[in-house]
Protein backbone atom coordinates (compact mmCIF):
# COMPACT_ATOMS: atom_id res chain seq x y z
CA UNK A 1 0.00 0.00 0.00
CA UNK A 2 2.93 2.61 0.98
CA UNK A 3 4.76 1.66 -2.50
CA UNK A 4 1.13 2.36 -4.37
CA UNK A 5 0.70 6.12 -2.71
CA UNK A 6 4.55 6.41 -3.08
CA UNK A 7 4.18 5.87 -7.15
CA UNK A 8 0.62 7.69 -7.04
CA UNK A 9 2.13 10.91 -5.56
CA UNK A 10 5.41 10.97 -8.29
CA UNK A 11 2.95 9.98 -11.20
CA UNK A 12 0.84 13.42 -9.67
CA UNK A 13 4.45 15.53 -9.46
CA UNK A 14 5.33 14.28 -12.88
CA UNK A 15 1.40 15.39 -14.40
CA UNK A 16 1.65 18.60 -12.77
CA UNK A 17 4.93 18.86 -14.31
CA UNK A 18 3.91 17.93 -18.01
CA UNK A 19 0.91 19.71 -17.73
CA UNK A 20 3.29 23.11 -17.51
CA UNK A 21 5.41 21.61 -19.83
CA UNK A 22 2.81 21.00 -22.12
CA UNK A 23 1.57 24.65 -22.22
CA UNK A 24 4.74 25.87 -22.85
CA UNK A 25 5.81 23.16 -25.25
CA UNK A 26 3.32 24.25 -27.71
CA UNK A 27 3.97 27.58 -28.10
CA UNK A 28 6.93 27.21 -31.26
CA UNK A 29 9.82 29.76 -31.32
CA UNK A 30 10.24 32.24 -34.11
CA UNK A 31 6.31 31.93 -34.88
CA UNK A 32 3.81 34.83 -34.93
CA UNK A 33 0.53 34.54 -33.84
CA UNK A 34 -2.23 36.68 -33.26
CA UNK A 35 -4.54 36.62 -30.63
CA UNK A 36 -7.93 38.84 -30.12
CA UNK A 37 -8.65 41.65 -27.70
CA UNK A 38 -12.21 41.58 -27.06
CA UNK A 39 -13.88 44.82 -25.38
CA UNK A 40 -15.31 45.09 -22.15
CA UNK A 41 -18.71 44.15 -23.53
CA UNK A 42 -16.73 40.66 -24.99
CA UNK A 43 -16.78 41.84 -29.06
CA UNK A 44 -14.59 39.87 -30.93
CA UNK A 45 -14.84 42.05 -34.04
CA UNK A 46 -13.52 44.91 -35.42
CA UNK A 47 -14.18 47.77 -34.98
CA UNK A 48 -14.57 47.02 -31.16
CA UNK A 49 -11.87 44.52 -30.53
CA UNK A 50 -8.42 44.61 -31.61
CA UNK A 51 -5.45 42.31 -32.18
CA UNK A 52 -2.13 41.26 -30.87
CA UNK A 53 0.87 39.88 -32.91
CA UNK A 54 3.13 37.92 -30.64
CA UNK A 55 6.22 36.06 -30.93
CA UNK A 56 8.96 34.33 -29.14
CA UNK A 57 12.38 34.27 -29.74
CA UNK A 58 15.64 32.38 -28.67
CA UNK A 59 19.12 33.56 -28.41
CA UNK A 60 21.54 31.31 -26.03
CA UNK A 61 19.82 31.55 -22.71
CA UNK A 62 17.93 34.25 -23.24
CA UNK A 63 14.23 34.69 -24.93
CA UNK A 64 13.19 37.69 -26.51
CA UNK A 65 9.18 38.11 -26.02
CA UNK A 66 7.55 40.50 -28.77
CA UNK A 67 4.25 41.74 -29.14
CA UNK A 68 2.70 44.66 -31.80
CA UNK A 69 -0.84 46.06 -30.83
CA UNK A 70 -3.14 46.32 -33.82
CA UNK A 71 -6.52 48.81 -33.79
CA UNK A 72 -7.06 47.90 -37.89
CA UNK A 73 -10.09 50.14 -38.52
CA UNK A 74 -9.94 52.35 -35.60
CA UNK A 75 -11.45 51.68 -32.76
CA UNK A 76 -14.93 53.16 -32.09
CA UNK A 77 -17.10 53.81 -28.64
CA UNK A 78 -19.76 51.56 -28.59
CA UNK A 79 -22.36 54.39 -27.34
CA UNK A 80 -21.23 57.41 -29.15
CA UNK A 81 -19.63 55.86 -32.40
CA UNK A 82 -16.16 58.30 -31.66
CA UNK A 83 -12.95 57.01 -32.47
CA UNK A 84 -10.69 55.69 -29.16
CA UNK A 85 -7.39 55.26 -28.82
CA UNK A 86 -6.07 53.07 -26.97
CA UNK A 87 -2.60 53.40 -25.13
CA UNK A 88 -1.84 50.93 -22.79
CA UNK A 89 -0.82 47.27 -23.38
CA UNK A 90 0.35 44.73 -20.55
CA UNK A 91 0.67 41.20 -20.13
CA UNK A 92 -0.33 39.21 -16.76
CA UNK A 93 2.61 37.31 -14.79
CA UNK A 94 4.87 37.60 -12.02
CA UNK A 95 7.44 39.46 -12.99
CA UNK A 96 9.27 38.91 -9.28
CA UNK A 97 10.32 35.36 -10.45
CA UNK A 98 13.92 35.05 -10.80
CA UNK A 99 14.91 35.12 -14.40
CA UNK A 100 11.54 36.49 -15.39
CA UNK A 101 12.21 39.81 -16.88
CA UNK A 102 15.76 40.98 -17.47
CA UNK A 103 16.52 44.46 -15.84
CA UNK A 104 16.34 47.12 -18.55
CA UNK A 105 15.14 44.82 -21.57
CA UNK A 106 11.86 46.78 -21.91
CA UNK A 107 11.37 48.34 -24.67
CA UNK A 108 8.72 50.04 -27.43
CA UNK A 109 6.52 52.49 -25.05
CA UNK A 110 6.98 55.54 -23.94
CA UNK A 111 6.93 54.69 -20.10
CA UNK A 112 6.95 51.30 -18.19
CA UNK A 113 5.08 51.71 -15.33
CA UNK A 114 5.93 49.00 -12.75
CA UNK A 115 3.92 45.89 -11.04
CA UNK A 116 4.65 42.85 -9.26
CA UNK A 117 1.90 40.84 -11.43
CA UNK A 118 1.93 42.96 -14.93
CA UNK A 119 4.62 43.76 -17.45
CA UNK A 120 3.02 47.44 -18.62
CA UNK A 121 3.73 49.56 -21.29
CA UNK A 122 2.46 53.05 -22.25
CA UNK A 123 2.74 53.31 -25.78
CA UNK A 124 1.21 56.49 -28.30
CA UNK A 125 -2.21 56.39 -28.49
CA UNK A 126 -2.96 54.32 -31.51
CA UNK A 127 -5.81 54.10 -34.12
CA UNK A 128 -5.85 53.57 -36.70
CA UNK A 129 -3.00 51.90 -37.09
CA UNK A 130 -0.47 49.58 -35.32
CA UNK A 131 1.74 50.26 -32.06
CA UNK A 132 5.52 50.23 -32.43
CA UNK A 133 7.05 46.57 -31.30
CA UNK A 134 7.29 46.13 -27.34
CA UNK A 135 9.55 43.82 -26.14
CA UNK A 136 11.48 42.30 -23.10
CA UNK A 137 13.95 39.66 -22.40
CA UNK A 138 13.81 36.74 -19.86
CA UNK A 139 15.49 33.75 -18.98
CA UNK A 140 12.80 31.89 -18.74
CA UNK A 141 10.48 29.51 -21.71
CA UNK A 142 7.21 30.59 -22.23
CA UNK A 143 4.04 29.37 -20.97
CA UNK A 144 0.45 31.41 -21.82
CA UNK A 145 -0.89 34.60 -19.87
CA UNK A 146 -2.95 36.94 -20.19
CA UNK A 147 -2.79 40.38 -21.81
CA UNK A 148 -5.30 43.68 -21.67
CA UNK A 149 -5.44 46.91 -23.85
CA UNK A 150 -6.72 49.87 -23.03
CA UNK A 151 -6.93 53.88 -22.94
CA UNK A 152 -7.80 56.78 -20.48
CA UNK A 153 -8.25 58.97 -23.75
CA UNK A 154 -11.43 61.23 -24.29
CA UNK A 155 -14.46 61.04 -25.70
CA UNK A 156 -14.78 57.84 -23.26
CA UNK A 157 -12.42 54.91 -21.76
CA UNK A 158 -11.60 51.79 -23.40
CA UNK A 159 -10.92 48.41 -22.09
CA UNK A 160 -10.48 45.15 -23.41
CA UNK A 161 -12.20 42.26 -21.57
CA UNK A 162 -10.81 42.12 -17.86
CA UNK A 163 -7.60 39.64 -18.35
CA UNK A 164 -8.45 36.67 -20.47
CA UNK A 165 -6.84 37.04 -24.40
CA UNK A 166 -4.12 34.61 -24.30
CA UNK A 167 -0.52 35.72 -25.25
CA UNK A 168 2.96 34.47 -24.52
CA UNK A 169 4.65 34.87 -21.06
CA UNK A 170 7.76 33.89 -19.34
CA UNK A 171 6.21 32.17 -16.25
CA UNK A 172 2.60 31.29 -14.94
CA UNK A 173 0.64 33.43 -12.52
CA UNK A 174 0.75 32.79 -9.08
CA UNK A 175 -2.92 31.58 -8.95
CA UNK A 176 -1.96 28.92 -11.37
CA UNK A 177 1.49 28.15 -9.32
CA UNK A 178 -0.85 27.82 -6.31
CA UNK A 179 -3.31 25.96 -8.32
CA UNK A 180 -1.03 22.82 -9.11
CA UNK A 181 0.38 22.65 -5.83
CA UNK A 182 -2.94 22.30 -3.58
CA UNK A 183 -3.24 19.19 -6.31
CA UNK A 184 -0.40 17.63 -4.35
CA UNK A 185 -1.62 18.50 -0.91
CA UNK A 186 -3.68 15.20 -0.80
CA UNK A 187 -0.76 13.50 -1.66
CA UNK A 188 1.72 14.84 0.69
CA UNK A 189 -0.71 14.14 3.63
CA UNK A 190 -1.07 10.66 2.57
CA UNK A 191 2.34 10.02 2.69
CA UNK A 192 3.04 11.63 5.81
CA UNK A 193 0.76 9.74 7.78
CA UNK A 194 1.99 6.20 5.93
CA UNK A 195 5.01 7.46 7.11
CA UNK A 196 4.18 7.95 10.81
CA UNK A 197 2.55 4.45 11.07
CA UNK A 198 5.52 2.94 9.73
CA UNK A 199 7.52 4.46 12.28
CA UNK A 200 5.22 3.50 15.08
CA UNK A 201 4.94 -0.65 13.95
Amino acid sequence: MKKMKLILACGAILASGGIWQTAHASIVLGTTYTSILADAEGSTSVPQALTVNWEVTKSGAIYTYSYKLNDPVGEKNATTGKEEFVDNFAVSFDTTVAGAVIAGSQTGGVFYPSSAGDLTWDITGIGPGSSATMTFQSYLPPTYGDADANDANLPSPWASAPYGQQVAVPVPEPTTMIAGAMLLLPFGASTLRSLRKHRTV
